[in-house]
């Protein structure tokens, strides 16, 4: 949780709860393949239908709780469509609770378009909004 809703501890969990009860931006369905286990702990591919990671594919860690197999981490991209993961976040960003202006959309829009998957998967898994933050800030005081 801390890794998906960029908080620590329990204000993670919360955030996460919080987050759970706004079905915005969820997939319509999520096809699991190559899964692996390993005692306690799996990977596995989820490859998204619809939401915000409509076309991707990411792989996770999983980890085995009181016989239920939870969310451990996103371990990265196994398939990256970068062109539709940036016009989902660009629609993302337009009609969000707190909506950006068109111009700084479409700024952060380029600005993604130029990161490798590596710098993509940092910005998106590394535990922090501050980088996004950051290049929509940029991309404000570009205007």
């Amino acid at each position: 949780m801390e890794q998906t809703e960029s908080e620590k501890g329990s204000k993670a969990v919360k955030s996460c709860e919080e987050e759970a009860e706004d079905t915005e931006g969820d997939p319509e369905s999520v096809d699991v393949s190559n899964v692996e286990i390993d005692g306690s702990k799996a990977t596995a591919d989820a490859a998204f239908s619809g939401g915000n990671f409509d076309g991707q594919t990411l792989g996770v860690a999983l980890v085995e709780e009181d016989s239920d197999w939870k969310l451990n981490e996103v371990t990265g991209f196994t398939e990256f469509d970068q062109e539709k993961l940036v016009a989902n976040f660009e629609k993302l960003f337009e009609s969000g609770e707190e909506p950006l202006d068109p111009p700084i959309v479409t700024c952060m829009g380029e600005v993604f378009r130029e990161l490798s998957k590596p710098e993509f998967e940092e910005l998106l898994f590394g535990g922090s909004q501050q980088p996004i933050i950051e290049i929509a800030e940029g991309c404000q005081q570009g205007q």
